[in-house]
C-alpha cells in the first residue's frame, strides 16, 4: 500500500500550497471520480461513450480526468449521453438548497 503523507508534512515540505489549492485539487478529483464512475456504474466504456457524444475517444478521456475545467454544458451532455438529467444545487447558510433545473 503507498505510503500517505498527512496534509501537515505535505505542508510543511511545501509552503507554496495553499488551502485554496487543495480545495481546488480536491473537486478535480472529485468530478474525475464522479464522471468515471457514472459511466462504468451505467455498463458504458470510453468508446461507446465517445460514439454517443461525437467525440473522440481520448476526448471523452480528457473530460472525465478533469484535464480542464469543464463547462456545465459538457457535464450536461456527457450526463444526457448517460441517460441521466442533469441537477445544479445552490446551498446558502440562510436558506434551504436551490435546485437550478434548464
Amino acid at each position: 500500500m503507498k505510503d500517505l503523507k498527512s496534509l501537515a508534512e505535505i505542508r510543511a515540505t511545501r509552503p507554496d500550497v495553499t488551502p485554496e489549492m487543495i480545495e481546488a485539487e480536491r473537486e478535480t478529483l472529485l468530478a474525475e471520480i464522479a464522471l468515471h464512475t457514472l459511466r462504468e456504474q451505467r455498463g458504458i466504456t470510453q468508446t461507446a461513450m465517445a460514439e454517443r457524444l461525437e467525440l473522440s475517444r481520448p476526448r471523452v478521456s480528457t473530460i472525465e480526468h478533469a484535464g480542464e475545467d469543464l463547462r456545465l454544458s459538457t457535464v450536461d451532455r456527457y450526463v444526457t449521453a448517460l441517460g441521466g438529467r442533469l441537477e445544479l444545487r445552490v446551498h446558502f447558510d440562510d436558506q434551504a438548497p436551490v435546485t437550478i433545473e434548464r
